[in-house]
């Protein structure tokens, strides 16, 4: 079972966050909006493989929010939460996979389709089969050798909406970033990097991605919004 994460605000008003949905919504829709600097404050903790912060300079004016997307059942998983940042001169994508109860290594050993290494690896694909072809309806990723990793995602509705943001990074693959947010107390990267299916990805996928895989600390994030949790402390 998850934990309960809370937050006590004025009026005898009390977020209740469970799990990693509970606390990204919470930090999406409720924190990053309180102050016009805290999305300035959730950048300066992201970390690449390197311990540095490719986004360390950028500064956005301008914030598109999205959380609880559904990228098809049988499509490209359920990223906990997107960001596109911009400002008069860059313009980045963030997709977002955060576990609140396991460390990267714990996630990808579980081996299930929500592990952080299978939703990491869906986000590249669906990138790498849509830029393909921007202009197409549906986007098809098929394995001829594994029919279980064929994948299919139809852009209407509201999905149509989000890859309208998406399309822009056609030609700048290099600003979108997939952020793991993990327990882990050091960076777990470079172990992770060993988890992602090479073959699922292909030469040509993972070398164009592979560097923006960023990661922050848990608890550090925690702490930064002021949940608590319901079982003693900050970040239980």
């Amino acid at each position: 079972m998850a934990d309960l994460y809370f937050k006590k605000y004025p009026d005898n008003i009390t977020f209740e966050c469970y799990s990693e949905r509970g606390v990204i919504s919470f930090l999406m829709l409720k924190w990053l909006t309180e102050d016009k600097d805290n999305i300035n404050k959730f950048i300066g903790l992201i970390e690449d493989k390197n311990k540095n912060n490719p986004l360390k300079n950028f500064k956005p004016s301008q914030i598109s929010i999205f959380t609880e997307l559904v990228l098809g059942f049988r499509g490209f998983g359920c990223p906990d939460g997107l960001l596109y940042l911009k400002n008069e001169i860059e313009e980045k994508l963030i997709f977002i996979e955060a576990k609140t109860n396991e460390n990267a290594e714990e996630s990808c050993n579980l081996k299930k389709s929500s592990s952080l290494n299978n939703q990491i690896e869906l986000k590249m694909r669906m990138l790498h089969h849509y830029f393909k072809d921007p202009q197409k309806t549906i986007i098809r990723a098929i394995n001829p050798n594994n029919k279980k990793e064929n994948r299919t995602l139809e852009l209407k509705d509201g999905v149509k909406v989000v890859f309208e943001y998406i399309k822009k990074f056609e030609q700048k693959t290099n600003d979108v970033y997939f952020l793991i947010i993990t327990k882990d107390s050091k960076n777990p990267i470079l172990e992770f990097e060993k988890k992602l299916n090479k073959v699922s990805l292909k030469k040509d996928v993972y070398p164009k991605y592979k560097k923006q895989i960023c990661w922050i600390n848990f608890e550090t994030l925690i702490n930064l919004t002021g949940l608590k949790n319901h079982n003693g402390g900050c970040a239980g």
